[in-house]
């Protein structure tokens, strides 16, 4: 029972050392709504979509370290809002997250100017699920939708960009968000999820408050973690010893 004991605590720290986070950006917003709503990035009311780049400054991600991946992002429904009861299907739905190329403030109008080389498209394709976007009676802030990355990101430093394209949903979705300007900035183009370049301008589009979620980029323990699984392994084989020589001990015995 020792020997299963040890086996079980290292093998959880085998599993258990690629610990994900969540981090909410602004992180001023972790808890509280933000003071504006965007409706640009998953639905205006017009099917032919549209191109919405924001920025966020590198300090709201101090506490990750560099070399994490970013598996998933969440987004969620402003306040007051009800709740999306129809599924949501897009004809077209892009994500893409990287570096910015351009610090915030500064942004470039032309959308591929502000990709940093870094940059993956960790979203192709999308369907919302009627219910995702929730208004959560008695819960205020409203529940982050998470959508997970089929590619992920690995986090470099630096601030972050996230561009969304999508097309083909007619139905206004109104998401979290607060002024840009500060730690945020964007760049968008309402009609055209093709679109090369936009309009900018702080207060001009206001920046969606998202979730950013965190993972280990590799599987390799740590080297404490290493320490405390040699330990364990020494363990094991001390108690297998013992085990044996109380068994030949018997044995003589009789």
């Amino acid at each position: 029972m020792r020997s299963f004991a040890l086996v079980a605590g290292v093998g959880a720290l085998v599993l258990g050392s690629p610990l994900a986070a969540q981090v909410v950006a602004p992180n001023a917003n972790a808890t509280t709504e933000g003071t504006a709503a965007q409706f640009g990035v998953f639905g205006n009311g017009s099917a032919s979509g549209s191109t919405f780049q924001t920025a966020y400054a590198a300090s709201n991600f101090s506490t990750v370290p560099i070399g994490s991946q970013i598996t998933a992002i969440g987004y969620r429904l402003d306040g007051g809002q009800t709740t999306q009861l129809n599924a949501i299907s897009y004809s077209t739905f892009q994500l893409q997250i990287g570096q910015s190329a351009n610090a915030i403030g500064s942004l470039s109008n032309t959308f591929a100017d502000n990709l940093g080389a870094d940059t993956v498209l960790a979203i192709n394709g999308l369907s919302i699920p009627g219910g995702s976007f929730a208004d959560a009676p008695g819960i205020n802030p409203n529940p982050f939708y998470i959508l997970t990355f089929g590619t992920p990101y690995i986090y470099t430093g630096g601030d972050l960009l996230v561009t969304i394209r999508e097309a083909g949903n007619a139905t206004p979705l109104s998401i979290d968000a607060v002024p840009a300007g500060g730690g945020t900035s964007t760049v968008a183009f309402v009609g055209d999820a093709s679109a090369t370049s936009g309009e900018s301008g702080i207060n001009f589009f206001n920046a969606p408050v998202i979730q950013l979620v965190f993972g280990s980029a590799s599987a390799v323990p740590e080297p404490s973690t290493w320490t405390m699984m040699l330990l364990g392994f020494a363990g094991i084989g001390l108690a297998i010893r013992r085990r044996r020589a109380a068994k030949t001990s018997v044995l003589l015995a009789g």
